[in-house]
């Protein structure tokens, strides 16, 4: 999840001008203290972003780290955030669970951060076209940016998602999956950053909004 959260933060700032910065995905990788590559949690991620702000790329940049998460790397020294100098900070928003129109609405803020299930053969063979297959499941392991929604020349109603196998998968890197539905268990479980200024401070990890629809 560091990369899809660092992505939804980034997305943030685009729709602030004069905000747009390449945030440090690596500082989550060696920082936030849940496997950051492996399995790590997106709410943790957030959770790491509101209490400590996220540096940009260019003050804590890539580099070939080997241990296995936060807490490994801290052990090795690894973790440098403390050595940047101005760092965003946000406010993350959970979405009611399982609430689609909440969804929805929260894409107006710009692309949110949810996990589905990825290891369904419908999933994982998709090509293109709307994801409408139930086989899909709701056991969710893959963390993806929801990026718009909408029909399709025929009416039928989807979630746009990023995934990050390639450009060789779905659509260009992106699907489609039928809306509705929790298809894919889309709906329980999504998060989207609020900025706040440097040097501001979140007194909680994660608000809610009012629920939707």
């Amino acid at each position: 999840p560091a990369l899809i959260v660092a992505e939804a933060i980034e997305s943030a700032q685009a729709v602030a001008p004069g905000k747009l910065q390449r945030l440090s995905v690596q500082e989550l990788v060696d920082c936030e203290q849940r496997p950051a590559c492996s399995g790590g949690y997106i709410r943790a991620a957030y959770d790491f972003v509101a209490q400590h702000g996220l540096c940009t790329e260019a003050e804590y940049p890539p580099s070939a780290s080997t241990c296995s998460d936060g807490l490994t790397c801290q052990a090795a020294g690894m973790c440098r955030s403390a050595a940047c100098g101005t760092k965003q900070r946000i406010r993350a928003v959970q979405v009611p669970k399982g609430n689609e129109s909440a969804l929805a609405a929260a894409l107006a803020n710009g692309p949110v951060s949810l996990a589905v299930e990825a290891d369904s053969d419908a999933f994982r063979g998709y090509i293109g076209g709307i994801l409408d297959d139930a086989s899909c499941g709701t056991f969710v392991n893959l963390p993806v940016l929801a990026v718009g929604y909408g029909p399709d020349a025929a009416g039928k109603e989807y979630w746009k998602l990023k995934n990050h196998w390639g450009t060789d998968w779905g659509e260009a890197g992106f699907v489609r999956i039928a809306r509705g539905k929790n298809l894919c268990g889309v709906a329980p479980d999504a998060t989207y950053p609020q900025l706040e200024q440097p040097g501001s401070s979140s007194s909680d990890a994660a608000v809610a909004p009012p629920a939707t629809g």
